[in-house]
């Protein structure tokens, strides 16, 4: 089973983590955009949400072509030190959509674990595809520290200490990584990264377990239907089953489920008694899949949002539409378009109201305009209509009023 990054449960520390002087602005409006559409993708960020990668060991010398090439030279670089190679592994979504290939390494103390890995994407730039080195190592109080020459992503666990050094050499980052050790260590002990068990797959899955476990709590990253197979240089296994998918019955966007199970002869239970358990207990994985995905559904046409973030959104578009605005625009101008577009808007929301819509949210769109979103499910067309009529409805309403006045 793979995981998606859920970004509307991305606090703003998240986003705030890849700061750079000259994207800030960006973050702003990506934080707030986030607040009103959820983006999913595969998590696989700066540390993979892999549940399970001991499954997926693979041979440097088997991986694609792409994959090697790219960590050719990280792992020459690494392979020049002292350090013994450790296991390696190939990872990827069934649809192929994203992967993750890595050599793992222990140093000559057995203290610490390093892992040279990529994260790929099938449209990733020649910019993006720059390996990532990283050392691990453990206290005895559980403490774990990281030093890493990857790109900050989402907020790190509270026992994690990670130190980011981009344009490091593998020498350089063991240097650095072993002082940083010195120093957080303090009185406590530096315990052995062998003890976690196993080869370095194993080990950099249980680092990786008690990353998973954090987002997961946190809601930032939740599990997905598709599966994740071993990726290797030619074809892949193919998934036990195949991902369910949404798919429109009809005009009134009423979601219905479409899956394909593929059952082995290791998965067929044998016949006999009917016996008295509750049924969901001899359901097989896919049909339980399947019925958390329809329960997910049910959750997410009723859900919410709190008139307060609403309100923030609201409030925080506004002013960067003014911000923008007055960079690009006269500002005198730009406050006069505020009151026009927020009084068309104000018709398409109150009639989303009142016709059924929920989680009705208005939002200003810097340099654009403004817009109003909400969930519709089972909607009639006319009532669409209406909808798309109430923009004008206030504006026509009022500049009617204004006119009889002038006219008297």
């Amino acid at each position: 089973m793979s995981f998606l990054v859920n970004t509307r449960r991305m606090s703003f520390a998240d986003f705030w983590r890849e700061r750079t002087w000259w994207n800030l602005p960006l973050l702003f409006l990506f934080y707030f955009l986030t607040r009103l559409v959820n983006v999913q993708a595969p998590a696989f960020g700066e540390f993979p949400a892999v549940g399970q990668l001991s499954r997926h060991r693979v041979e440097a010398e088997h991986w694609p072509d792409f994959a090697a090439d790219i960590l050719q030279a990280a792992i020459e670089r690494m392979s020049a030190t002292r350090w013994t190679p450790w296991g390696s592994f190939g990872v990827e979504t069934s649809s192929k959509n994203a992967a993750f290939f890595g050599q793992t390494y222990l140093d000559p103390d057995g203290k610490t674990l390093a892992v040279v890995s990529h994260r790929f994407y099938p449209n990733s730039t020649a910019k993006e595809r720059r390996p990532s080195t990283v050392f691990f190592s453990k206290l005895s109080d559980g403490t774990v520290i990281v030093s890493s020459t990857g790109v900050p992503d989402l907020v790190l666990p509270t026992t994690w200490r990670i130190d980011y050094r981009r344009d490091d050499t593998a020498d350089d980052l063991i240097a650095w990584h072993n002082q940083r050790c010195r120093e957080i260590a303090g009185v406590r002990r530096l315990e052995p990264i062998t003890r976690l068990g196993g080869d370095g797959v194993q080990v950099t899955e249980s680092l990786l377990q008690e990353y998973l476990e954090f987002q997961m709590n946190r809601g930032v990253i939740t599990e997905s239907n598709e599966m994740l197979v071993t990726a290797v240089a030619g074809s892949t296994p193919e998934p036990a089953w195949e991902t369910p998918q949404v798919i429109d019955a009809d005009d009134h966007n009423e979601p219905v489920i479409a899956a394909t199970l593929v059952e082995s002869e290791d998965n067929v239970e044998p016949q006999g008694n009917v016996d008295s358990r509750d049924p969901m207990d001899s359901q097989s994985p896919a049909e339980q899949s399947l019925a958390n995905l329809m329960h997910e559904i049910r959750q997410q046409e009723t859900k919410q949002s709190g008139w307060v973030s609403k309100v923030f959104i609201l409030g925080l578009s506004l002013l960067f539409f003014i911000w923008l605005g007055a960079l690009n625009w006269d500002l005198q101008f730009v406050l006069l378009l505020v009151p026009i577009l927020l009084v068309h808007e104000l018709g398409h929301f109150i009639a989303m109201r009142c016709l059924g819509y929920r989680d009705v949210r208005m939002f200003f769109i810097p340099l654009l305009g403004a817009a109003v979103t909400g969930r519709q499910y089972g909607i009639s067309g006319w009532k669409k209509g209406l909808v798309s009529l109430a923009g004008p409805l206030p504006s026509i309403v009022m500049g009617a009023g204004l006119a009889a006045l002038a006219v008297h």
